[in-house]
């Protein structure tokens, strides 16, 4: 506004004067819901007049999450305006900077363990070449060169049937129908494709766990809320206790090295295959198909961070 009065200038948006009226929309905003009108269009109060339309283009298929604002001037009074000119100036701003800009993933897609061929994936996975692992190297290298490995060859077992059903998954992730419109789908389902953060969280207690009555009486007022969460991330210091890792005592059971018993009981007994992924996109079922070889490998890595970096990082 101060802009608009420091310049003698007026806002286009829904402007209506005697000779002319605009129209306008909300130009904002989050995922597919179009929430507010953020971006306005700024003019001279001369050429107001000479402005025959004005239209916000709310096209998801857009990159950006601000839409295009579109007006149309009348200048058959300006016999001076170039369009030739006014064509090549836009063809000199480009493109819009987000179409240019590839978004960056923190974590690789996952490949899930029903999607690999498990015959493929040890067969591959035994043509690998396996580096020494030896005292004193960089356990980040040995760990990457591990992850990648079985991420690549996972990648390449993948069964041809499955790749195209992700395909139709992704497909249907992207034209969910509205909350209440799936019937088959539970409570908890619906409210999550709803994407809306309001019902989320009235949909479960203040303990974080699924509320199905989503009785009142379970949930606190704000400020107890408040104060539980304030407890939770900032509790009472205890007395301040130093201690001295490197004279610490020598304990066999805590500090031997691990042994290969112990690596196959966690694989074949805790590890639970059908679980999500990690940010390396390995699912923790792959353990169980490795080959002996990798497992010694994988062995030789724990210990050296065990005894290499544990606990100082």
């Amino acid at each position: 506004l101060q802009l608009c009065k420091d310049c003698d200038l007026l806002i286009a948006n829904n402007l209506s004067t005697p000779k002319v009226t605009l129209t306008g929309a909300l130009t904002f905003r989050q995922k597919v819901t179009w929430i507010s009108e953020l971006d306005l269009v700024l003019m001279s109060r001369s050429i107001v007049d000479s402005i025959t339309s004005l239209s916000v283009d709310q096209n998801l298929q857009f990159p950006s999450d601000h839409a295009p604002i579109t007006f149309t001037p009348d200048t058959s009074f300006r016999s001076h305006t170039s369009m030739d000119s006014l064509y090549l100036r836009a063809a000199d701003l480009g493109q819009h900077a987000v179409g240019l800009t590839k978004a960056k993933s923190l974590s690789r897609k996952a490949i899930p363990i029903k999607s690999i061929n498990t015959q493929a994936f040890i067969q591959q996975l035994s043509s690998v070449d396996i580096p020494e692992v030896k005292t004193g190297c960089d356990p980040e290298f040995f760990a990457s060169y591990f992850s990648d490995s079985l991420y690549q060859c996972a990648q390449n077992s993948m069964e041809r049937n499955h790749i195209t059903q992700i395909g139709y998954d992704h497909m249907a992730r992207n034209h969910i129908e509205p909350i209440g419109n799936n019937h088959n789908s539970t409570r908890w389902e619906r409210i999550i494709e709803c994407k809306d953060p309001k019902k989320l969280w009235h949909a479960i207690n203040w303990k974080g766990q699924y509320d199905e009555s989503n009785a009142s009486e379970d949930k606190p007022s704000d400020k107890e809320f408040q104060t539980h969460l304030e407890k939770l991330l900032n509790p009472v210091p205890t007395n301040n206790l130093t201690y001295e890792i490197d004279n610490a005592p020598f304990v066999p059971l805590l500090d031997n090295p691990i042994q290969i018993t112990e690596l196959d009981h966690v694989i074949e007994k805790q590890n639970k295959p059908d679980k999500g992924c990690g940010p390396d996109g390995n699912c923790p079922g792959l353990f169980k198909f490795l080959p002996f070889s990798w497992i010694v490998f994988l062995l030789s890595l724990l210990n050296l961070i065990f005894t290499s970096t544990y606990p100082y990082s």
